[in-house]
């Protein structure tokens, strides 16, 4: 055990025994989430010593017995705690791994509305993506990867700031300062959470280097399906009405799987071989499909979105099943309007369909890239359960089963 490793057990130690100290409702000190997040990435969660895995256990049963308090950042601490220990608990999920159900909680524990703050949190994740692999000093740097993080800074400006991004590529020493000013601008005018959640997340499983970038990527994609699945749900309350505020709906569904979709250039990138042993010491944390995406196409398609295959992984009762899912609602609405409207309606169901398609191809073609012909999660046969199911869209009917989405893995 190193000497930093002896002073991280000590300060979480004497944090379990202030927190107890401090009784129900008293005022106990912050987590050291700095020292104990350095320390699990020195080693990832699979792979803990002995004795930091132990205090990081008795911590997260302090965190629970606090985490219905209103006190500052508990129930942040109590998630993150679960994260930290799912390999040494033996309670790895999908949830764990990404952090997706905090990140779930943080957008709805504030006065903004959830894709407002969903929108603004997948921002400062991607930007701290971003400065992550562009302030890597490895002389092993895949090729291709640096551009692809300044591509994707670009993109990042022009969805903040629609109309005002950079007209011309940006070079690495100017994507790094628009990242670094983006997130400490968000973080400053956001609730101090946020802080946290870019400092301390995400929580690789394993040492290999790639592994942040892995990981960051599927928690940006989650945000995003799961604002998706918001923007998707608010349309189908708007459609019995009239396509007023549909359409900005509808428009919003698109442009942000249309984000999702370009955090794949950045994940391409990936090392082929890091990723064999990410994905062998995360096994059993891979979902076929992600609760957010599974939302997201049961409130589109209803029944048509269920295979039998996907129901142990993403239970009903995480995302059930509307009583008219929104491709039949919209096409119900389509038949009451006029000519001018009948368009414009079918212009956005268009947009959302062509996002949701280019999302599954690319994705195939990044799993092609980084996993090759293996089986799939879920007991599917990978590449080719995806091939088959390319071309069913979100919104149109099409009598073809649809395959999942989700960015964990095929």
């Amino acid at each position: 055990m190193s000497t930093s490793e002896g002073r991280t057990e000590q300060v979480i130690r004497a944090w379990s025994h202030a927190v107890d100290a401090a009784g129900p409702g008293g005022r106990a000190p912050a987590f050291p989430f700095a020292e104990a997040t350095a320390a699990i990435r020195a080693h990832g969660t699979g792979d803990l010593p002995a004795e930091l895995a132990e205090v990081l256990v008795d911590a997260a049963q302090v965190a629970r017995s606090r985490a219905g308090e209103p006190l500052g950042e508990s129930w942040f601490t109590d998630r993150w705690l679960r994260s930290a220990t799912m390999t040494a608990t033996g309670t790895e999920s999908y949830e764990a791994y990404t952090m997706c159900g905090l990140f779930d909680q943080y957008c709805r524990s504030g006065a903004d509305d959830y894709q407002q703050r969903g929108r603004l949190l997948s921002a400062v994740l991607t930007a701290d993506l971003i400065r992550h692999e562009l302030d890597l000093d490895r002389g092993d740097q895949p090729h291709g990867r640096a551009t692809a993080a300044a591509r994707l800074a670009g993109d990042l400006c022009r969805a903040v700031r629609p109309g005002g991004g950079p007209s011309r590529p940006l070079g690495h020493d100017a994507a790094l300062r628009l990242c670094t000013r983006l997130s400490r601008r968000l973080c400053r005018t956001q609730p101090p959470v946020l802080r946290r959640i870019v400092d301390c997340t995400p929580l690789p499983a394993t040492a290999e280097p790639d592994e942040y970038l892995f990981t960051r990527s599927v928690q940006v994609m989650e945000v995003l399906s799961a604002v998706a699945a918001e923007h998707a749900t608010e349309a189908k309350r708007s459609a019995p009405h009239q396509p007023g505020g549909l359409l900005p709906r509808l428009h919003a569904v698109a442009e942000t799987l249309g984000h999702a979709t370009r955090i794949f250039h950045l994940l391409s990138t990936l090392d082929a071989d890091q990723f064999a042993h990410i994905r062998a010491a995360t096994y059993g944390t891979g979902a076929l499909q992600s609760p957010a995406f599974a939302a997201l196409e049961r409130c589109c398609r209803g029944e048509q979105a269920l295979r039998p295959e996907t129901l142990e992984a993403v239970p009903l009762d995480r995302s059930p099943l509307p009583d008219m899912p929104l491709g039949q609602a919209l096409t119900a609405l389509r038949g009451r309007l006029d000519r001018e409207g009948a368009a414009r309606l079918d212009e956005a169901v268009a947009a959302v369909d062509s996002a949701w398609l280019h999302w599954k191809r690319t994705h195939r073609g990044v799993a092609r890239r980084i996993i090759g012909d293996v089986p799939g999660t879920g007991g599917t046969d990978g590449l080719a359960y995806l091939g088959r199911h390319l071309d069913t869209p979100l919104l149109t009917h099409h009598e073809q089963e649809e395959a999942p989405g989700g960015p964990h893995e095929p």
